[in-house]
């Protein structure tokens, strides 16, 4: 029989415009395609603003993870933090802070971004994609974390799979706009905070183990309560 040829494998320039297509497509419109697009104007101010983004000293963002919902968790746990179901929620808490480190500069720059001139181009439809798909859902994620240790007294207690899930759509967001980044439209200052975010890869390993135990803790804790009928992904008053 003769031997059926096989097609070459998508090149990491061609994954990156799918990727880009997919980022941008439900904010901005492509019907004259991604060739017209002229590529985006080089502006040393936004670079040395967005290098400078990374450091630890720079001031928190307006939609920052420190908010009082988030301190109250914190404070919550002083001091029960070595109790067997206290620490796992603690480590957990943990790991969102450093996670956050990652998240930080770019929650800086689309704030930045926002006081940018009026108008729908490619690069407001990466900081929007940005702030919904990627700051927004890490926030949401994590102050349901911080609900885990506010449940059921000062919060309202929240689903572990709609975590779970959530933190997967989170990291599904950054690797898209990770493979995105290299494609010649995106704007060259977000390139240098993408590059930064290579360390939620190993943030989002680390993360199933530490929430499992999280996890376990949470619910025999809310069962001692005597009060929540607690199951997986689903918590229901008696």
């Amino acid at each position: 029989m003769p031997r059926t040829s096989e097609c070459p494998p998508p090149s990491r320039r061609e994954f990156a415009r799918v990727a880009l297509t997919a980022l941008v497509a439900p904010f901005v419109s492509l019907d004259t395609g991604l060739d017209s697009v002229p590529p985006p104007r080089y502006n040393r101010r936004r670079i040395e603003r967005a290098a400078a983004l990374i450091r630890p000293d720079v001031a928190e963002p307006r939609a920052t993870l420190y908010t009082e919902h988030w301190n109250r968790a914190r404070a919550q746990l002083a001091g029960r933090s070595r109790k067997r179901d206290w620490k796992p929620l603690e480590r957990l808490l943990d790991h969102q802070e450093r996670g956050w480190q990652y998240v930080r500069p770019l929650a800086l720059v689309v704030q930045d971004a926002q006081c940018w001139s009026p108008g729908v181009g490619l690069a407001k439809a990466f900081y929007r994609f940005i702030d919904l798909e990627v700051i927004d859902l890490y926030r949401f994620n994590s102050f349901q974390c911080a609900d885990m240790v506010l449940a059921p007294q000062d919060a309202e207690v929240p689903s572990t799979d709609d975590i779970e899930a959530g933190t997967v759509a989170f990291y599904r967001s950054v690797s898209l706009l990770r493979l995105a980044s290299s494609h010649r439209l995106t704007p060259p200052e977000l390139r240098i905070l993408v590059n930064h975010m290579a360390g939620l890869d190993a943030w989002y390993r680390e993360f199933g183990s530490i929430f499992e135990q999280a996890a376990e803790a949470f619910y025999r804790r809310t069962e001692l309560l005597g009060c929540w009928e607690v199951t997986r992904g689903a918590q229901v008053l008696r």
